[in-house]
């Protein structure tokens, strides 16, 4: 009965939850037992952020301005990304003499 308590705890207190997520299938526990101690130490947070949203009012126009906002930024984040790698490449290629092929389309 501890591990179900101590998991059903963690994944209801604002205490690092990694340790148990990890912990947990490694011994050996029972995935549905597992799976029910979660749902049963997540579902009071859940309560309280909809009872919270019942209470607050956002207009829809916000929700989706924040969404597509989100979308924006982590696709400019990817594309920084990928070009940081490009150029990392770049660099390598031109340290070690190495001529870099061109990109497909460049013809």
């Amino acid at each position: 009965m501890a591990p179900f308590l101590i998991t059903a705890a963690f994944a209801g207190l604002p205490v690092p939850f990694t340790i148990v997520r990890v912990l947990m299938p490694l011994s050996g526990y029972p995935l549905r037992r597992y799976m029910a101690a979660v749902a049963l130490g997540r579902f009071p947070r859940i309560l309280v952020i909809a009872t919270f949203g019942g209470f607050v009012d956002i207009p829809d126009r916000i929700l989706v301005a924040l969404l597509i906002a989100g979308v924006v930024l982590a696709a400019l984040g990817a594309v920084a990304r990928h070009l940081r790698a490009r150029a990392a490449t770049r660099r390598a290629a031109a340290a070690a003499g190495i001529e870099p092929a061109p990109p497909p389309g460049d013809g």
